[in-house]
């Protein structure tokens, strides 16, 4: 709580997207990988392809179990959900169709996915989501009732995406417990609005949640641009229906790396 170091995990990753404490006080970390190492021995892409991967940390610091996931194009996991009978949920986004992918089929590039695994991380099922363009899940929340509200970026214009403002919108879905899509939105203007894996979907706990995004648009639900970019913070309700919108910035350009919610639901930016 003084912020003194009382231990500390090198692990050689690209970048890490997510981290989280589960019920037995292990950290879990998901990162994404373009090796081999002792720890996961097999990799399925070639050259600089990434791996979804995630690294169960003990509580005293020392690495428990390492696994990888996904095919031979890139895959990431973006949201780790800790589900009550302690199953796990991962949302990302994946361009592969074989070994974690196979059975599913790719809408376009790159679609969203989402699969459960077991306590020790063994895949139960997989699902992707996506248009005819780059698709990502970069958020995701469980609700009371076990339906699950992602958020994420997608810059389709075919099929469930012809409401698409622009060249990106947020996009919004509903999904029930093993992750068929109740519904869909697209939030936006026509310039570029989107997410990515820094800003994310929060519950405020009375019925509605925060989503954190980027935004170039001066029109759609947008409404208005200060200049160049603006962070662009709106609210959902538990069927992803928008509630209220708020652009903030000035005339040049401003983005926000971070948002959450505090306790009384204030948003922290």
């Amino acid at each position: 709580s003084n912020g003194n170091i009382q231990w500390q995990q090198g692990l050689i990753a690209a970048k890490t997207y997510d981290l989280m404490q589960l019920h037995n006080g292990k950290y879990l970390i998901a990162c994404y990988t373009i090796n081999s190492s002792s720890s996961f021995p097999v990799h399925y892409g070639g050259g600089f392809v990434n791996d979804a991967w995630l690294t169960w940390i003990n509580n005293d610091g020392t690495i428990d179990t390492s696994r990888i996931y996904g095919g031979t194009a890139d895959d990431y996991i973006t949201q780790i959900i800790e589900l009550p009978d302690h199953d796990l949920q991962l949302f990302g986004y994946t361009e592969s169709i074989d070994y974690d992918l196979v059975g599913t089929s790719a809408n376009g590039f790159r679609d969203g996915w989402i699969f459960r695994t077991d306590s020790n991380g063994s895949i139960k099922w997989t699902k992707r989501w996506g248009g005819n363009l780059p698709d990502a899940i970069d958020g995701a929340v469980l609700l009371p009732n076990k339906n699950f509200l992602t958020a994420g970026s997608s810059d389709s214009n075919q099929g469930d995406f012809l409401s698409n403002h622009g060249s990106s919108d947020v996009w919004i879905m509903l999904l029930d417990s093993v992750a068929n899509r109740i519904s869909n939105y697209l939030y936006g203007g026509s310039n570029t609005d989107a997410m990515d894996f820094r800003r994310r979907i929060h519950s405020a706990n009375n019925g509605i949640f925060t989503v954190g995004a980027l935004s170039y648009s001066s029109d759609g639900d947008v409404g208005f641009n200060h200049g160049y970019s603006d962070f662009w913070f709106f609210a959902i309700d538990s069927n992803g229906v928008l509630v209220n919108s708020k652009v903030v910035g000035g005339s040049w350009v401003d983005d926000l790396y971070c948002n959450s919610l505090h306790e009384g639901n204030t948003a922290l930016l």
